[in-house]
């Protein structure tokens, strides 16, 4: 009896070993981004959030990288999910502000990026002056 609970886990540790975290694909998708694989790394954005739909960090960066890549019309999507998750996720107002700009949304994302500032985010004063200022 013994032996064969034995057998069980040693051949289940390479299975257990295996499994990722959320955590670990963002990780994943971080390291992609730093390689300059965009699309590498919103597979691993989207594994995370396969794994954990309420994982804001995965919204907020797969919306980055959506941006990056030019699609700020999804991008937005993943920010505004990250806001419903979290109404007080400052970055994910910075983000959705950004992208609200490149498609030429300049009321909706200076607002955004007001907000962001309210709420503290570092640099959003810059990108209002920036961006917002007549």
């Amino acid at each position: 009896m013994r032996s064969s609970i034995l057998i069980l886990l040693i051949l289940l540790i390479p299975i257990l070993s295996c499994s990722n975290s959320p955590q670990d694909y963002i990780n994943k998708g971080y390291e992609k981004i730093v390689d300059g694989d965009y699309k590498g790394a919103l597979q691993q954005f989207n594994k995370a959030i396969e794994l954990d739909s309420s994982n804001i960090e995965a919204y907020n960066n797969r919306g980055i990288v959506l941006g990056i890549l030019g699609d700020h019309v999804r991008a937005i999507q993943d920010f505004n999910r990250a806001i419903v998750l979290n109404p007080h996720d400052s970055e994910a107002y910075k983000s959705r502000g950004i992208s609200k700009l490149y498609l030429s949304q300049k009321t909706s994302g200076c607002l955004d990026l007001a907000k962001a500032e309210q709420m503290g985010y570092p640099g959003a004063y810059e990108l209002i002056e920036e961006f917002c200022s007549e």
